[in-house]
C-alpha cells in the first residue's frame, strides 16, 4: 500500500509542476505592449458600433447576430494569440484576413449593396496600421 501512495504522490506532484508551469505562462502576458492593449480597444469598439448600428437601421436579425457573435469570439482568439509569445510575422495579416472576412459576411448578411455596415471594412486596416506601427497612418484613416 505505501508504493502505491508513493506512486500516486509522484504522479500528483508532476501534475502539479505541470499546473503550475501553465499559471506562469499565462502570468507572463504582460508583453503587451500600449499600442496592443489600443489595437484591442478599437476592435472592440468598432465591434460594438457595427451592431449598434445593424439595430438602429433594423437589420439586426439572428443570422447577423450569429456573425457577430462569431467575429466576437475571432477577436478574443485573435487578442490572446498576439497576447502571447506565439507572435509571427503573418499573425497581423491572418487576423486583418479574419477582420475582412467576417466584414465581409456581416455586409452581405445585412444587405449586401445596400447594407449600412459597409464602413466595417475599415476594422481590418486599422488594426493592420496598429499591429505595423503605423499610428499616424491609422489616426488619419480614423478622422
Amino acid at each position: 500500500m505505501s508504493a502505491r501512495r508513493t506512486a500516486l504522490g509522484h504522479v500528483a506532484r508532476r501534475r502539479l509542476a505541470v499546473i503550475i508551469g501553465i499559471v506562469k505562462h499565462i502570468l507572463a502576458w504582460h508583453i503587451l505592449r500600449p499600442i496592443d492593449w489600443i489595437l484591442l480597444s478599437v476592435r472592440w469598439a468598432l465591434l460594438v458600433a457595427l451592431l449598434l448600428v445593424a439595430a438602429s437601421q433594423g437589420v439586426l436579425r439572428p443570422p447577423l447576430i450569429g456573425w457577430f457573435s462569431g467575429w466576437a469570439a475571432a477577436i478574443l482568439l485573435g487578442g490572446l494569440i498576439y497576447a502571447t509569445l506565439w507572435r509571427f510575422k503573418w499573425s497581423t495579416w491572418c487576423l486583418a484576413t479574419l477582420d475582412t472576412a467576417f466584414a465581409l459576411a456581416v455586409i452581405m448578411t445585412s444587405g449586401g449593396i445596400n447594407s449600412p455596415l459597409w464602413w466595417g471594412l475599415l476594422m481590418a486596416a486599422v488594426a493592420v496600421g496598429l499591429m505595423s506601427g503605423m499610428v499616424a497612418a491609422v489616426i488619419s484613416t480614423l478622422v
